[in-house]
């Protein structure tokens, strides 16, 4: 639900029901341009919040993410860009502040999700990076780790090499080398495990 105002006896801006509260205004009240382009500001930041918590509800999300829905938008809207820049950061800073969005939690259950689903090392860099995490921050949170990803190529391998019997050995290896190479292995770790994970599957 939301609320018409209307000066001198015109149309000029609808407010929720928050908004119209918070800002005390009354009938009768005379608001300049000022003052009505102030109340669509604050009834956008508010209106915006509640997107993005719904957002929220689905997953969790990078910072980028918000962002990018929040412009999104705004698109449309009258708004200058030094306005929606306000709207944005606002609303941005009190999701972070209320614990909603968080880069680093985010990057540290992608990082882990990625691992169950034996993605190797630069497949998950690359949602990372697609997620607009910073580069310190995967630095941070996917070190280096030969031996796991070693070990994770291996159970990708092995699991996924059952469906490849009665192929020759060498359609075997460069199917079973295409599926690591998609899951984001790099060419030294397939080729440490293709011979081994064949070998299991006969």
């Amino acid at each position: 639900m939301r609320f018409n105002i209307f000066l001198d006896g015109k149309y000029s801006l609808s407010l929720a029901p928050d908004v119209l509260v918070q800002s005390g205004i009354v009938v009768g009240d005379s608001l300049d341009q000022k003052r009505v382009n102030n109340l669509k500001i604050d009834d956008a930041k508010f209106t915006l919040m509640q997107k993005a918590l719904l957002f929220l509800g689905y997953r969790s999300r990078s910072k980028k993410e918000i962002t990018d829905r929040l412009n999104k938008a705004l698109l449309k809207s009258d708004f200058s860009e030094e306005e929606k820049k306000g709207i944005t950061d606002y609303v941005q800073e009190r999701l972070v502040q209320l614990g909603y969005v968080d880069d680093e939690s985010f990057a540290q259950a992608l990082v882990e999700s990625g691992r169950r689903k034996l993605w190797g090392e630069y497949r998950i860099r690359q949602e990372l990076k697609k997620k607009g995490i910073a580069d310190s921050l995967i630095a941070a949170v996917l070190p280096h780790d030969s031996e796991e990803e070693l070990l994770t190529a291996k159970k990708a391998a092995e699991k996924k090499a059952l469906s490849y019997k009665g192929l020759d050995s060498w359609e075997q290896k460069q199917k079973l080398g295409a599926y690591l190479a998609r899951r984001g292995y790099s060419w030294e770790t397939i080729k440490g495990v293709i011979d081994e994970s064949l070998s299991n599957s006969r």
